[in-house]
């Protein structure tokens, strides 16, 4: 059987993306290095971004660009995306915990009222 030549190329890239050693930047889409040390990785979607395509949206400290990017990969950094994602999450898993507490107070009222309630036996 011949197999299609097109389909037996296989470029550096492929090669270097199948060892997990480049990905796609979400913000600019060109590749990142995954061993370059300006890169850093989102810890909930894990998807890597340049450190410089990032800067501005992190910047808001007199931190240097150096010391943010070394405790972002010491204690995890999360990208803007999945920050607004897990907000709405979080807000919506309250707001769901409230009502279940709400409804089992309801329950809780009801039921110690069905209990005080004299029962009739018909014997």
């Amino acid at each position: 059987m011949e197999r299609d030549a097109a389909l037996t190329v296989v470029t550096q890239r492929d090669k270097e993306e199948a060892e997990n050693l480049v990905s796609e930047c979400f913000t600019c889409l060109l590749p990142v290095d995954r061993r370059d040390e300006n890169g850093l990785i989102c810890n909930i979607c894990c998807k890597y971004h340049h450190f410089k395509c990032i800067n501005a949206t992190i910047l808001t400290c007199d931190c240097d660009a150096e010391q943010i990017l070394n405790v972002a990969k010491l204690i995890g950094w999360v990208c803007h995306e999945c920050a607004v994602q897990s907000t709405t999450k979080l807000n919506n898993l309250q707001s769901a915990v409230n009502t279940l507490f709400e409804k089992t107070n309801k329950l809780k009222i009801a039921l110690a009222a069905a209990e005080a309630t004299p029962s009739f036996s018909f014997v």
